[in-house]
């Protein structure tokens, strides 16, 4: 008989398995696609950063294993300016989600966008960029005058 797992457990345990990207792809875009129809793209995104609400990190590189564990693709990234950041995400799981013309990866933005506001205390916006159907970049912008403490 197995032992039952409690929560941290069962997260370690599922972090560790395998992915059927099949079975991830389905629903990613066919089905969250199909429910969430011509809002898709924008209710996706502020589902990553809700998603990132209740799974804070505390710094990049425990976003970027996040990703990897979530199977989101392997997050780097590739230019640090005053006021933005800019990433690409890349993996099979990305690969593979690129062979669909329709495929959007604003809920990893979101997620980005969120966990970085978190870490930063800044307002941060993010938008994922699909580059000729061969790769994936994500841009953070934010404005060091605008706090999250300005928000509340």
């Amino acid at each position: 008989m197995r032992k039952k797992l409690n929560r941290e457990e069962l997260n370690t345990e599922l972090a560790n398995a395998p992915v059927n990207l099949f079975g991830y792809e389905l629903v990613r875009t066919e089905l969250l696609t199909n429910l969430l129809g011509k809002d898709a793209e924008s209710i996706l995104y502020w589902a990553g950063k809700e998603l990132a609400r209740n799974h804070p990190l505390t710094s990049n590189e425990e976003v970027a294993r996040f990703f990897e564990q979530a199977s989101f693709g392997t997050l780097i990234c590739i230019k640090e300016k005053r006021s933005f950041h800019t990433y690409t995400l890349t993996g099979k799981i990305v690969d593979l989600r690129l062979t669909n013309k329709q495929a959007v990866f604003s809920l990893e933005a979101g997620f980005l966008a969120e966990q970085m506001q978190q870490i930063t205390g800044l307002y941060t916006e993010a938008f994922a960029e699909v580059i000729k159907n061969k790769e994936v970049v994500i841009t953070l912008k934010w404005d060091k005058k605008d706090t999250i403490d300005d928000l509340e």
